[in-house]
């Protein structure tokens, strides 16, 4: 099966990627056009994200301003800025094309001025206490004489008080140059950057700033994901993926970080070839063109983009439906796995056998169930999903749906009882009351994984049949019924929850949560527990979806009702 699962590698990375623990959040939350400085023709242009990667000029900007190594909108998508090498960053006016002094509550001096030998090449904004409609600003700067890739952001957004965070840096980075950067989600103090100068690689790195330690800043590093024949010039992220142009071939295209948790060579998808000559640097999402209040007022002709309403024949609604029947498969064979590791743990029967802890029995897929899922599941591809059956939207193929449903299914029990999963699991074996509340309590959150992805998988079949489903974003209606109690998926998806809340206030509730589910639920108890479970369980179900039936949806929202960094890639 393609992209089988390495458990000890889902840990390792699931453990870089949690500070980049954003989901599905918008970057700025400000809209869904994406936004581009062609400095080829120093023009600030939109490009439409519908397959075709259409340029359309919202206005040139003025000769007099110096060519730009990056743009972004501010949180609120009122103003978009420009950033300049040498680290001075303004409002442009997206009327006239000149760039504007901020006002005095913007930023001291206008600039992220480098230290010698430094350049800035990267902007991005995030949430910030909003002055006369600005937001403080982050950028990368690279160090040309040490070779270090670094990046700064405005901390106190005050007069004359612009004060300078540098995150640790990645040193000895001069090939990896980092062309695109962006907030991961709406909160600050979470940003990713990608890297230019491997050409047939991207390179992702995430930096993070601890909420109970202000200035202490963590760089991680993913696997490097196959781009062939392209490195990046520029990238942006949205809605849980990463949109990135490639300087070899401008091909825009969108990659999700959740598949390198279970592939490290994942396709991107392609969403078309910028005209020849385009030389993009900087993406940024923001609002429609004239539909912001900028500094100045935008006018502009660019036509936007809308999306294909289409409802799906019989054969490619089989389709979309087999796939995902069959991906659930995949995880249902992936928590028996899990849940029969853990028992075998519990009674000592994994010591001295090939797989003597968890972390070394769950890849191991003792009984090849989750091996042969994913193959039937690559079989219904082939059988279902090929013209004139190959759906408009709602699809990726049968490997990635089987890959995303695996490795989220092992990430689930990750997440409660934390990367070292044998560390929790073999202190219980000498304890049988918390032997049952992880039993019990894994069990209740694979039960209620499979009832929201049985029920949404329902839901769609029904609406894209009748028509209610009509476009691929439409699809995400089926994930909001999952928290419906009107619906019938979302009475069933409750009494699923049930079985946690029994298990959280019975088995566990005189049981060490700290010690026992060491995890992102570390601490909780009762209630508490319950519903951080559960929000677990929202938040690989959201993510195994979005991706299998390739859904712009705010995971991170979906899971607790809140922006809050909770829902990871």
């Amino acid at each position: 099966m393609k992209g089988k699962l390495d458990w000890n590698f889902l840990v390792s990375i699931a453990t870089a990627l949690c500070v980049m623990n954003s989901g599905a959040a918008l970057a700025n939350c400000t809209g869904n056009t994406l936004w581009a400085y062609d400095a080829t023709n120093h023009d600030i242009v939109t490009i439409s994200v519908d397959g075709n990667a259409t340029v359309n000029t919202v206005v040139s900007l003025d000769s007099s301003v110096p060519a730009l190594e990056g743009i972004a909108w501010n949180h609120d998508g009122t103003v978009l800025f420009g950033v300049q090498a040498n680290g001075t960053f303004k409002p442009i006016n997206l009327t006239t094309g000149q760039l504007e002094t901020c006002p005095t509550a913007c930023v001291a001096n206008d600039d992220l001025t480098p230290f010698p030998g430094e350049q800035v090449f990267s902007l991005t904004s995030f949430e910030g206490p909003p002055l006369s409609g600005f937001s403080p600003v982050a950028t990368v700067v690279t160090n040309t004489n040490t070779g270090e890739v670094d990046l700064r952001r405005t901390q106190n957004v005050v007069p004359g008080a612009a004060i300078v965070d540098t995150g640790n840096p990645i040193t000895g980075a001069a090939s990896l140059f980092i062309s695109g950067l962006d907030a991961t989600s709406c909160n600050n103090d979470h940003y990713l950057g990608v890297t230019d100068g491997d050409v047939g690689l991207i390179r992702l790195f995430s930096w993070s700033e601890s909420s109970s330690n202000p200035g202490n800043w963590s760089v991680s590093q993913a696997v490097p994901l196959s781009y062939p024949g392209n490195s990046v010039s520029s990238a942006a992220f949205y809605s849980g993926h990463v949109w990135s142009v490639g300087n070899q071939s401008n091909q825009l295209v969108r990659w999700q970080p959740t598949y390198q948790m279970f592939d490290p060579s994942p396709t991107p998808d392609h969403m078309g070839y910028l005209p020849l000559g385009t030389v993009v640097k900087g993406l940024s999402f923001g609002p429609a063109p004239g539909g912001s209040t900028t500094t100045s007022s935008t006018t502009s002709t660019t036509t936007t983009t809308t999306l294909a309403v289409i409802q799906q024949t019989p054969g490619q609604i089989d389709c979309i439906y087999g796939i995902n029947s069959k991906a659930a498969k995949v995880s249902s064979a992936a928590a028996k796995g899990v849940e029969k590791c853990m028992k075998d743990a519990h009674k000592g029967k994994l010591a001295g056998t090939a797989t003597p802890t968890m972390d070394d029995c769950v890849p191991a897929d003792r009984k090849g169930r989750v091996a042969k899922a994913g193959d039937k599941t690559v079989a219904e591809d082939v059988k279902r999903c090929q013209a004139p059956n190959v759906p408009d939207y709602g699809y990726v193929g049968g490997a990635p749906a089987a890959g995303v449903h695996e490795a989220e299914t092992a990430y689930l029990a990750a997440a409660l009882f934390g990367p070292v999963t044998h560390t929790a699991v073999n202190a219980a074996a000498s304890n049988k009351a918390a032997a049952k509340c992880q039993s019990d309590l894994l069990k209740a959150a694979n039960k209620t994984l499979a009832t929201k992805l049985k029920e949404f998988n329902s839901c769609k079949k029904r609406d894209l049949a009748s028509g209610a489903i009509l476009s691929g974003p439409a699809l995400g209606g089926c994930l909001a019924d999952l928290h419906d109690l009107n619906t019938k998926a979302g009475q069933k998806v409750a009494k699923a929850i049930g079985r946690i809340d029994r298990a959280a206030n019975g088995s566990c509730s005189a049981v060490s949560s700290s010690t026992y589910l060491p995890g992102d639920c570390a601490g909780l108890s009762g209630a508490t527990l319950s519903a951080c479970v559960d929000a677990l369980v929202e938040c690989r179900a959201c993510v195994m979806l979005t991706v299998t039936d390739d859904i712009l949806f705010d995971c991170d929202l979906f899971d607790n009702g809140a922006i809050d960094l909770s829902c990871g890639f």
